[in-house]
């Protein structure tokens, strides 16, 4: 940035506190100006005046480092710009290639997976109805009936509650990758409207326009603090 004179302000001592602080490392010039405002006092025509200055250099140094700034990174900004296009071209189609790979494997994975816990399920009952037969079968050669009869009711009770077991294990490619399948809940906002107030957050662009706004401008919202505050323009 290129030095500029500007009448100094009005000083006095440096306070313990100073009123900015900065960073380190900062340039030199942009630490001159800060210190000259951390020993500055408005109180007269004169220092009114001269803050007036300081702030006017305050203003064109930020332009200036903006300007700087802009310069030096427009052609980085290019070339990412570049880079992430590159890249989301090629993330979107790999995206897209996965998804339609996935559903294509969930599909038949799904059917298999019913078809193999159905057949499991069929031959546990099996299992459960063979057992309490062969108990109930030696029951009534000892001359047990009822006993033999309630053996067939709880076996037909338990073959009944034997539901389907769902298969768990991972599906393992031949090179790499093992598969696993899960049910995740999705959702869709249809009508922004209906939507509960705790699942929705304040618009701060909507109401920093009606609090600014020239024409009937809004001074009360609920939940919100809206105050006047000075801010100064220099030109």
């Amino acid at each position: 940035m290129a030095e500029q004179n500007i009448p100094a302000p009005a000083e006095q001592a440096a306070p313990p506190q100073p009123a900015v602080s900065m960073e380190r490392p900062v340039e030199a010039r942009v630490h001159n100006l800060v210190e000259m405002v951390n020993r500055a006092y408005c109180t007269d025509d004169d220092s009114l005046s001269r803050c007036v200055d300081l702030d006017k250099a305050l203003q064109q140094a930020e332009k200036s480092v903006n300007d700087e700034h802009k310069a030096m990174t427009e052609g980085i900004t290019a070339s990412k710009r570049y880079i992430d296009e590159k890249k989301r071209r090629q993330v979107t189609a790999l995206a897209a290639a996965r998804k339609h790979v996935q559903g294509n494997l969930i599909a038949p994975y799904r059917k298999r997976q019913k078809e193999e816990a159905e057949a499991s399920a069929a031959a546990a009952r099996k299992e459960a109805e063979d057992k309490a037969l062969e108990e109930a079968g030696k029951l009534e050669a000892q001359g047990d009936v009822e006993g033999a009869t309630r053996v067939v009711d709880e076996g037909a009770e338990l073959a009944e509650s034997t539901g389907p077991a769902h298969r768990t294990g991972p599906v393992r490619g031949y090179t790499a990758g093992a598969a696993s399948f899960r049910e995740v809940w999705q959702h869709e906002i249809e009508d922004p409207e209906q939507v509960p107030r705790e699942y929705c957050s304040p618009d701060e662009r909507k109401i920093r326009e009606a609090v600014r706004r020239d024409e009937n401008p809004v001074r009360e919202i609920p939940g919100v603090r809206i105050w006047p505050e000075e801010k100064m323009a220099n030109r």
